[in-house]
């Protein structure tokens, strides 16, 4: 079956990098290649915009805060994937200080 996943990184290459954003790339044109959609989604004052990556969505904000509040309406929370057997669930947050 395949997944739509969305990583958010702002160091994906080709903007200043070290390994979480190499490490993000490989993976993203990783699992294109296997079939599955992928979004990388980062902050860039230099590039804001829409790319394509091999296949790789990437998309630049130039400028946001990594924060969240559910739209009015939205279904509460759910179990995740990997908690009933039928998939995994990953998720990285390479500075964990920023997100409020």
């Amino acid at each position: 079956m395949p997944l739509h996943l969305c990583f958010l990184c702002h160091e994906y290459p080709p903007e200043p990098h070290g390994g979480v954003g190499s490490l993000v790339q490989s993976l993203a044109r990783a699992l294109v290649e296997r079939g599955h959609t992928v979004t990388v989604l980062g902050i860039s004052t230099s590039r804001p915009g829409t790319e394509d990556d091999r296949g790789v969505r990437v998309v630049r904000l130039p400028h946001t805060r990594l924060c969240f509040a559910p739209p009015h309406g939205a279904p509460n929370v759910s179990a995740m994937p990997a908690q009933s057997g039928r998939a995994f669930t990953f998720g990285c947050f390479q500075a964990l200080a920023k997100i409020n």
